[in-house]
This record gives C-alpha cells, sequence and structure tokens, in this order.
C-alpha cells in the first residue's frame, strides 16, 4: 500500500491524478475549494483506495490594529479578523480573479449571471443575489468573480 498526498494546486495546474474529482467538493459537499489545500489517499498495489482524506486550509485571525494572528494565513481568498480591540466583530475581505479587493457596494460580474452588488449584513459578511438567490460573496471561487460597474463592463 502507498499514501499519495496532492495539494490542489497541482492537481488543477498539472492535471495530477485524484481519485475525487474536484468538482465534487464545491458541487456536491458545499465546500469552497477555496479552503482546501491537498487530498490525500492510501492506495493497494491493484488501485483499490483504503481511505481519502481532505485537508483543509485553516482559519486565520488576524487583527489589523493590534496584528493578533496565527501562524497560518490564507490569502487571497478571505481573511477573517476578529479580535477583543474591536469588540469581538468580525469583518471578511474577498477578492476577484485579479486579486483586487471587494467591498460593499461593488458590483461583480458572476460567471454568467452579469453584474451584481455587493451588500454587507449584520454577520459583516458580503452578500449578493446571482441567479436570483442571496449567496456569500466568499461561497464563491474567485475565478469567477470579477470587479466591474454596473453595466457589467470590467474594470
Amino acid at each position: 500500500m502507498k499514501r499519495i498526498i496532492k495539494k490542489v494546486d497541482d492537481i488543477i495546474n498539472n492535471n495530477e491524478k485524484c481519485p475525487l474529482p474536484l468538482h465534487v467538493i464545491p458541487n456536491y459537499m458545499g465546500i469552497n475549494l477555496c479552503s482546501v489545500d491537498s487530498i490525500s489517499w492510501n492506495e493497494y498495489d491493484d488501485g483499490e483506495l483504503d481511505n481519502l482524506t481532505i485537508h483543509f486550509i485553516p482559519t486565520v485571525y488576524k487583527c489589523e490594529k493590534c496584528k493578533d494572528s496565527g501562524s497560518r494565513y490564507s490569502e487571497p481568498f478571505e481573511k477573517y479578523i476578529q479580535c477583543d480591540c474591536e469588540a469581538g466583530k468580525k469583518f471578511i475581505k474577498c477578492y476577484d480573479k485579479f486579486k483586487r479587493e471587494l467591498n460593499e457596494d461593488d458590483y461583480v460580474d458572476v460567471q454568467k449571471d452579469g453584474a451584481q452588488k455587493i451588500y454587507k449584513k449584520e454577520d459583516g459578511q458580503l452578500y449578493f443575489k446571482p441567479y436570483g438567490k442571496e449567496d456569500r460573496v466568499s461561497a464563491y471561487f474567485a475565478n469567477d468573480l470579477v470587479k466591474c460597474d454596473e453595466n457589467g463592463e470590467w474594470l
């Protein structure tokens, strides 16, 4: 039996072999692929799988004022910033495919649905309504979002 570990970036960019098609993670499990670091599995000599594990990028809390942070930090997808100096208020930062920060009142071109206005709710997260349903901006891959004007023209 052999143990195999593949980074998601290598699976995507180098067409590396993976027994679990990556589209299963966001489409059937509801997990944002941006939060997955790697996939590992044990495989017998005949190719039969013994087990499969999805390894996640840890969420790191960091305060921009007091610089309190953990040991790992995952950019450019989301930053969860929480600290006692801000009375526990949570901020979310999201980015488009060109690594430009998305903010409240910005517009983004979402896949094939056109320009959508971003708004913030009481939970501190950014939302929009692609395809007529409210959803968190952070639930979408950065590659599916491009900052644009209200007419859908990319900025």
